[in-house]
């Protein structure tokens, strides 16, 4: 059964919990493919940067930031994803995503690996950056589910006896983005990534669903 791939994994409430792994900010600059947040993003040649059609418009989700599943694999041997390549992060900054209803507010892209990759720029028309400051990230086993912070699995900020709305019943948490002065969420809150445990096992992120998961 797909649920053996897990570690500790359990129902608590609403939400399939798994161990989860602290992301903790360091100093420094990030090499090409290393685990990060915002800046841009390192990918292959052969990259589309995901956007979203509103009536006449067509604009660019923003980078929130990729994890190196290779570090992922040496922080938490027994996760079930693949041990190399990357998940690139995109977030639709004017979403409001206080529920996990809309399937366009997110996109989580995952590449296998095995090709050179370079930093992708999104620019303005006047040649500007148009991301935030980078964030050189460390992962390790994290002591609580439950903690704060930026985090892969565990449980959502602030979790307690919440009933989550479908369609993120039963799903794993797979990233969580926490508030800082330079990128804050609404309420202080943090920027939780959820996924299908089924899907999560078969590595298809072809249905992430986001929500902001305010600071109580």
């Amino acid at each position: 059964m797909w649920y053996n791939l897990y570690i500790r994994m359990r129902k608590k409430g609403q939400v399939t919990a798994m161990k989860a792994v602290s992301l903790a900010k360091v100093p420094g600059k990030p090499t090409t493919g290393g685990t990060k947040l915002y800046g841009n993003p390192d990918v292959p040649e052969v990259f589309e940067w995901p956007s979203i059609v509103d009536e006449d418009d067509i604009y660019d989700l923003a980078f929130m930031g990729q994890v190196n599943l290779y570090e992922l694999a040496s922080a938490l041997p027994e996760n079930s994803l693949p041990k190399e390549g990357m998940l690139y992060f995109f977030y639709d900054l004017d979403a409001m995503a206080f529920s996990p209803f809309d399937e366009t507010a997110a996109r989580v892209i995952f590449y296998r690996g095995g090709k050179p990759l370079e930093e992708l720029c999104l620019e303005d028309e006047n040649g500007n950056s148009l991301s935030s400051p980078v964030v050189k990230l460390e992962m390790s086993a994290a002591a609580e589910d439950n903690a704060e912070g930026h985090k892969l699995f565990g449980l959502p900020l602030g979790y307690g006896e919440e009933k989550y709305p479908r369609p993120i019943e039963g799903w794993v948490m797979l990233m969580q983005i926490d508030s800082t002065a330079k990128v804050p969420f609404e309420d202080n809150g943090a920027l939780c990534f959820f996924v299908e445990p089924e899907k999560l096992a078969a590595a298809d992120f072809s249905d992430v669903r986001v929500m902001i998961v305010p600071r109580k």
